[in-house]
């Protein structure tokens, strides 16, 4: 769930010291919280179609490529004397222009990623009512769910917004919590025999390649490392240690990170049938309400499953949701100042922007696009652009990156331009295999 993004100003102050010292341990979970939502319960769907030894052996490669990419972002963001969060530093590299067109990008990133939650939260809760017997048709299939669910959130953001994040932060703990309970409840139904077959080399490829998009986007924290780490510059950049303490954070945060996901996700593929997967597939839903409808919830699971998948989801909706919303605002005021050279008050600016998401987010959600196909073929491309690529790019085209041009950061870009197309391949080769 992304709870911080990039903040679409930058500022130009010089780095002042704080009197209280940052918490490492809070930083830590802020920048796992920040990675951990609705995302990682469609990874198990791509990778339970997929079987056990693509998620096996991709597995392997997920520490050095989500530490170095992140630590590509904090070498570039410590690389200034001034203060400057990600899309500042981008403008101070690129110039304003690119800058504007970047912050583009970024919205269209997030809003891809919103729709992908808006859909996933019209898909659960439709078939999840239709389960309980509470309608006798899927509701997710009309046009009017989907506009209630999206009146309902837009309704609690613009006039909740204070309660909002608290109870949102609140929510991220349990779900944290419980999608670890749920991690080791699902324990003794796991079948070991899934590893004693083993794919033909041209199917492992495809589905390495399939699964790997996804993968990626389940460990993504770097929105939320613009604030960490001018908050320690603020406190440690006088003794020189502040890249050495956040190096250390981002370490461990991947570390952390790595063992919970991947732990979640094993234990839900070796669980599930990949037929019941390609069920969930199909019908546009995530590993938990997969869990509830399926499998009959396995006991405890039966109603708490799906709950906290709606959860997961609302959560990551509303989190990604203020980061689009304050992108469009910056992207409307530019263009008004720009082109119509006027200002545009920022309440109106706001309530156009919320206009617009309702009603596109609305046209799209209808349209029932698979989640797992968004994620993988829209939102991790574009993410890799951020992640991966930028970071990479300014170390070799700018004076002044000298330190950073190694073999590990080449590493790095050459994992982004494959996300560019690895869901692409992976599906290219798929059809030629099936044919």
């Amino acid at each position: 769930m992304i709870k911080d993004a990039f903040n679409v100003s930058s500022t130009n102050d010089k780095v002042e010291k704080v009197q209280h010292k940052p918490n490492a341990t809070y930083w830590m979970f802020t920048m796992f919280g920040t990675a951990v939502g609705a995302g990682i319960l469609y990874l198990p769907v791509q990778a339970g179609i997929a079987g056990i030894w693509p998620l096996a052996i991709i597995s392997i490669f997920m520490v050095p490529a989500v530490y170095f990419s992140h630590k590509a972002v904090l070498d570039l963001l410590m690389s200034s004397m001034l203060l400057r969060d990600y899309s500042g530093t981008i403008n101070t590299h690129f110039g304003v222009v690119f800058g504007f067109f970047i912050n583009i990008i970024f919205f269209m990133t997030w809003f891809f990623c919103l729709t992908a939650y808006s859909i996933g939260l019209s898909e659960n809760t439709g078939v999840y009512l239709q389960y309980l017997g509470i309608t006798s048709i899927n509701l997710a299939k009309t046009i009017y769910l989907s506009l209630i669910i999206l009146i309902i959130l837009f309704g609690m953001i613009k006039f909740c917004k204070t309660i909002l994040l608290k109870i949102m932060s609140l929510l991220s703990i349990l779900l944290i919590i419980l999608l670890f309970g749920i991690s080791v409840y699902l324990i003794p139904q796991w079948n070991l025999n899934a590893f004693l077959s083993f794919p033909k080399t041209s199917v492992l490829i495809s589905n390495i390649l399939l699964i790997l998009p996804l993968l990626v986007m389940s460990f993504v924290f770097f929105p939320a490392m613009s604030t960490m780490i001018i908050t320690y510059r603020k406190s440690y950049d006088g003794d020189g240690t502040a890249l050495q303490r956040l190096n250390r954070i981002v370490f461990n945060s991947t570390w952390v990170l790595l063992l919970f996901v991947l732990f979640f996700v094993f234990s839900c593929v070796l669980s599930i049938q990949p037929e019941d997967f390609q069920f969930a597939l199909e019908e546009n839903i995530n590993c938990l309400t997969l869990i509830t409808i399926k499998l009959k919830g396995t006991g405890l699971l039966a109603n708490p499953g799906t709950l906290i998948g709606l959860a997961a989801l609302i959560t990551s909706f509303i989190g990604v949701f203020f980061a689009v919303r304050e992108s469009a605002n910056h992207i409307v005021s530019t263009i008004s100042r720009s082109v119509f050279k006027k200002k545009i008050k920022k309440d109106q600016a706001d309530n156009y922007v919320l206009i617009f998401l309702l009603l596109f987010l609305w046209l799209i959600t209808i349209t029932n696009l698979s989640v797992v196909s968004m994620f993988s073929a829209l939102v991790a491309p574009l993410v890799a652009v951020f992640l991966y690529i930028l970071p990479i790019v300014i170390f070799y085209t700018k004076p002044g990156f000298k330190v950073y041009r190694k073999p590990i950061n080449l590493m790095v870009f050459c994992i982004g331009v494959l996300l560019l197309f690895s869901y692409g391949l992976g599906k290219f080769l798929e059809v030629v295999l099936n044919n």
